[in-house]
């Protein structure tokens, strides 16, 4: 998400696109942090805490899991944060290319 509150694609540092999501991630991120203050933390733990990277981690590792208990070819899919960014801005760009 840009400074502006719009989300895109970079596409390898050259061109920037606008993804036909860009309203809908604003208004979800708008929603999310609606009451609070400019500092408070975006993404938040169970407790409330803001949610750090290692938290993060647990959470990528854990979903698969559960997710393969109802689809159990995910239980052979390798889950990482990468692959999380990368699979989410390979959906942004097929959204705003058209693709």
């Amino acid at each position: 998400m840009r400074r502006d509150g719009r989300c895109g694609t970079l596409g390898a540092g050259i061109r920037e696109g606008p993804s036909d999501e860009q309203t809908t991630c604003a208004d979800l991120l708008a929603q999310l942090v609606a009451g609070r203050a400019a500092d408070e933390a975006v993404f938040r733990n169970r407790r409330g805490r803001p949610l750090t990277r290692s938290g993060m981690l647990n959470l990528v590792k854990r979903c698969p899991r559960e997710a393969a208990r109802r689809v159990p070819s995910l239980a052979a899919r390798n889950v990482s944060p990468h692959v999380v960014r990368h699979t989410t801005a390979t959906h942004l760009h097929c959204a705003s290319s058209g693709a």
